[in-house]
Protein backbone atom coordinates (compact mmCIF):
# COMPACT_ATOMS: atom_id res chain seq x y z
CA UNK A 1 0.00 0.00 0.00
CA UNK A 2 1.40 3.25 -1.01
CA UNK A 3 0.71 5.34 2.47
CA UNK A 4 2.44 2.23 4.65
CA UNK A 5 -1.23 1.60 6.15
CA UNK A 6 -1.30 -1.90 7.17
CA UNK A 7 -4.25 -3.65 9.66
CA UNK A 8 -2.06 -2.86 12.47
CA UNK A 9 -1.44 0.64 11.40
CA UNK A 10 -4.93 1.09 10.74
CA UNK A 11 -6.10 -0.06 14.12
CA UNK A 12 -3.34 2.06 15.83
CA UNK A 13 -4.13 4.96 14.06
CA UNK A 14 -8.19 4.38 14.65
CA UNK A 15 -7.05 3.64 18.43
CA UNK A 16 -4.51 7.27 18.44
CA UNK A 17 -7.71 9.45 17.29
CA UNK A 18 -9.99 8.09 19.78
CA UNK A 19 -7.66 9.05 22.27
CA UNK A 20 -7.14 12.08 21.32
CA UNK A 21 -11.27 12.89 20.69
CA UNK A 22 -10.89 12.02 24.51
CA UNK A 23 -8.40 14.62 25.19
CA UNK A 24 -5.14 12.38 25.90
CA UNK A 25 -2.54 13.73 23.38
CA UNK A 26 0.32 12.39 24.75
CA UNK A 27 -0.56 8.66 24.65
CA UNK A 28 -2.05 9.92 21.25
CA UNK A 29 1.52 11.02 20.55
CA UNK A 30 3.24 7.50 21.72
CA UNK A 31 0.99 5.44 19.53
CA UNK A 32 1.67 7.95 16.12
CA UNK A 33 5.79 7.73 17.35
CA UNK A 34 5.81 3.94 17.44
CA UNK A 35 4.07 3.27 14.00
CA UNK A 36 6.50 5.86 12.59
CA UNK A 37 9.47 3.56 14.22
CA UNK A 38 8.29 0.57 12.43
CA UNK A 39 6.72 2.45 9.02
CA UNK A 40 9.07 5.45 8.79
CA UNK A 41 6.44 6.24 5.73
CA UNK A 42 3.03 5.88 7.09
CA UNK A 43 1.09 8.98 5.87
CA UNK A 44 -1.34 8.53 8.39
CA UNK A 45 0.58 8.71 11.23
CA UNK A 46 3.08 11.63 9.51
CA UNK A 47 -0.15 13.58 8.47
CA UNK A 48 -2.15 13.05 12.39
CA UNK A 49 1.52 13.55 14.63
CA UNK A 50 2.37 17.05 12.07
CA UNK A 51 -1.25 18.40 12.80
CA UNK A 52 -0.82 17.24 16.63
CA UNK A 53 2.50 18.72 16.92
CA UNK A 54 1.46 22.21 15.21
CA UNK A 55 -1.62 22.21 17.77
CA UNK A 56 0.59 21.73 20.06
CA UNK A 57 2.60 24.58 19.97
CA UNK A 58 5.23 23.60 18.02
CA UNK A 59 5.04 24.56 14.66
CA UNK A 60 7.99 23.94 12.78
CA UNK A 61 8.42 19.83 14.38
CA UNK A 62 4.12 19.92 12.86
CA UNK A 63 4.88 21.39 9.40
CA UNK A 64 8.20 19.11 8.26
CA UNK A 65 5.74 16.18 9.33
CA UNK A 66 3.16 16.92 7.38
CA UNK A 67 5.06 17.94 4.41
CA UNK A 68 6.79 14.36 5.03
CA UNK A 69 3.39 12.68 4.60
CA UNK A 70 2.88 14.73 1.36
CA UNK A 71 5.96 12.91 0.31
CA UNK A 72 4.10 9.84 0.45
CA UNK A 73 0.90 10.96 -0.57
CA UNK A 74 1.76 14.27 -2.72
CA UNK A 75 -1.93 14.82 -4.09
CA UNK A 76 -3.58 14.55 -0.21
CA UNK A 77 -5.60 17.79 -0.22
CA UNK A 78 -6.21 18.14 3.39
CA UNK A 79 -2.70 17.98 4.18
CA UNK A 80 -1.80 20.19 1.36
CA UNK A 81 -4.09 22.65 2.69
CA UNK A 82 -2.19 22.14 6.43
CA UNK A 83 0.86 23.53 5.05
CA UNK A 84 -1.12 26.10 2.70
CA UNK A 85 0.59 24.84 -0.53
Amino acid sequence: MPSGTGLQGAASIEQALTLLGEGKPAETRRIFEAILQSQPRHFDALHMLGVLEAQSGRIQEGIGLVLRALEVNPDHVEARRHVAI
